[in-house]
């Protein structure tokens, strides 16, 4: 019995061991932060009316009233159009003497595309019902377009900001 014994605790006692089991984890890379390439072909946003930068046949496609809300800044000017009711639809459109993707580069989940030739940034807040598209279209100016949607997932709103993006780049271009 004593011996017995004795292999058990020689058996508990190799077990415990102050040396680790395995090497440890080695620390995290840091994520790197997304760049933006410059403009091909810079356009100013000045004089460009948000208000006037979506077709009312995507307005009326999406449900949102023809007329949107305008809205000044000290750095640009916006227009705002929703829907009432259940959907939470809302589009905001804003011109901005600064550049808005850059603002938005170093943020976390930040994703760098191509709009129309315009490098943009989708986010932040890429969540499940709304997106945001910030486009740089000179070094210190560009446009935001944002795209929610109660009753939507993720890729409704994003495919949608991502549309009205390309209507104002080619709004932009046309002037």
């Amino acid at each position: 019995m004593r011996r017995l014994f004795a292999v058990g605790v020689l058996l508990i006692a190799a077990g415990c061991t102050t040396e680790p089991l395995s090497e440890p984890l080695p620390p995290p890379e840091p994520s790197a932060v997304p760049t933006l390439p410059d403009v091909a072909e810079p356009v100013s946003v000045t004089g460009l009316d948000p208000c006037a930068a979506v077709d009312v046949d995507t307005l009326l496609l999406l449900e949102l009233p023809e007329a949107g809300t305008p809205i000044t800044y000290s750095d640009g000017t916006s227009c705002e159009w929703e829907k009432d009711g259940s959907t939470g639809r809302r589009l905001v459109v804003t011109m901005v003497e600064r550049d808005p993707a850059a603002t938005y580069i170093d943020m976390p989940g930040a994703e760098v595309v191509d709009v129309d030739g315009f490098p943009a940034v989708i986010g932040p807040g890429k969540h499940t019902h709304r997106c945001q598209f910030s486009v740089r279209t000179m070094s210190n100016s560009g446009y935001t377009v944002g795209y929610g949607a109660a009753d939507g997932d993720v890729e409704k709103p994003c495919g949608v900001a991502r549309q009205v993006a390309v209507q104002v780049a080619a709004k932009l271009r046309d002037r």
